[in-house]
């Protein structure tokens, strides 16, 4: 979020204070209907978008523009469980159980893809943006090699 030098105004939305677990989907299906001809892109751990997964559905049926969500997904709530162990304390509650995300999203009727590297996200991310609609792209933390 700090590096990140956003050139447009209104472009960037990310929340402030506490981390804001599932904002990421709904904001960007906000951001779709304030600005309906740009393409979207939401950045979303697995944990947070388990607060707000249902809300494919409501993109799926509302939006007829490019909408990706690209899903990083490590089995965990990775920056708290990280924080807990830096501070020592057992990691607890932050390994939730998840579903088949890619299963998930093609029920709500998403375009779905799981990149295996930085080529196929690339190609990827580019599909997403000329596919009208909702793309959910899925990056597994043990098949994407960063």
């Amino acid at each position: 979020n700090y590096a990140f030098p956003s050139n447009a105004t209104r472009s960037w939305l990310h929340p402030t204070g506490y981390g804001t677990l599932g904002y990421g989907l709904p904001a960007g299906i906000g951001a779709k209907f304030g600005a309906p001809q740009r393409p979207g892109l939401v950045l979303v751990g697995d944990g947070g978008f388990l607060y707000t997964a249902q809300e494919l559905a409501t993109a799926v049926e509302e939006l007829d523009s490019p909408l990706v969500v690209l899903l990083w997904n490590n089995d965990a709530l990775g920056q708290i469980r990280d924080d807990m162990l830096n501070l020592d304390i057992e990691p607890i509650g932050v390994l939730p159980r998840n579903p088949d995300f890619a299963a998930l999203a093609r029920a709500f009727g998403c375009t779905v893809s799981e990149p295996q590297n930085l080529d196929e996200l690339q190609t990827d991310l580019r599909n997403g943006f000329k596919c009208n609609g909702v793309t959910l792209i899925e990056l597994k933390h043990a098949c994407v090699n960063l």
